[in-house]
């Protein structure tokens, strides 16, 4: 019954062969060390991504309610600390494998002809992980997550000519306070993870027409 049902689902769909395509891996020898970290890196955005989305469940991104919300997640939830312990030092742990991942692509000579996108791809992902991991930062909204992202905030808007702008951007107005949370919330969960998926699906791309 269930090969039948899955017959079925794979001559409609065609995902079956769609999946066993992307994940096929050239050559003989099985995983090596390269694949390893890149599939590693794979495991911990799918990681995080889940994490996210069962902790934004009972979030809520106000200057008001946020440091409750996070009190409420780790301390009545079911498993709440588990979730936010997961999804906190996996982005400790994403940072890692994007730095093993760049180290990777050096030694291996991917930012030389015709891998330059691949390259240039790379550094983007990494730019992307440390931004979700700063964005990521303020959600508590305690006295740690507040100094230490006004601060940077405060720095920009020291630089001539478009310090004004650069800070009133990052903090979605002339304050730092509610509308900076939800503006670094919305790149979080939306801006941030979609581009940071496009990414990956374009490294893949480029992995296997350039080996």
């Amino acid at each position: 019954m269930i090969s039948r049902l899955a017959g079925w689902w794979e001559n409609r769909t065609g995902l079956g062969s769609w999946y066993r395509a992307q994940t096929d891996i050239p050559g003989e020898g099985g995983l090596s060390w390269n694949q390893a970290i890149w599939f590693a890196l794979i495991v911990t955005l799918v990681l995080e991504a889940v994490t996210g989305i069962a902790l934004s469940m009972a979030y809520a991104p106000t200057a008001t309610d946020a440091w409750g919300s996070i009190y409420f997640i780790q301390n009545q939830v079911t498993g709440g600390s588990l979730l936010r312990g997961l999804h906190h030092f996996g982005s400790h742990v994403l940072v890692v494998l994007c730095t093993l991942y760049l180290c990777q692509v050096v030694l291996v000579g991917a930012y030389r002809a015709p891998r330059e996108v691949t390259w240039l791809s790379a550094l983007l992902l990494f730019g992307l992980v440390l931004a979700l991991a700063r964005t990521g930062h303020l959600l508590p909204y305690d006295q740690k997550a507040y100094w230490s992202t006004k601060v940077p905030t405060n720095i920009a808007g020291s630089v001539p000519l478009v310090g004004d702008s650069l800070k009133a951007l990052a903090q979605g107005g002339s304050d730092f306070g509610s509308f900076t949370l939800t503006r670094f919330y919305g790149l979080h969960v939306a801006v941030l993870p979609l581009l940071l998926l496009l990414v990956v699906l374009g490294l893949r791309a480029l992995s296997r027409r350039h080996g």
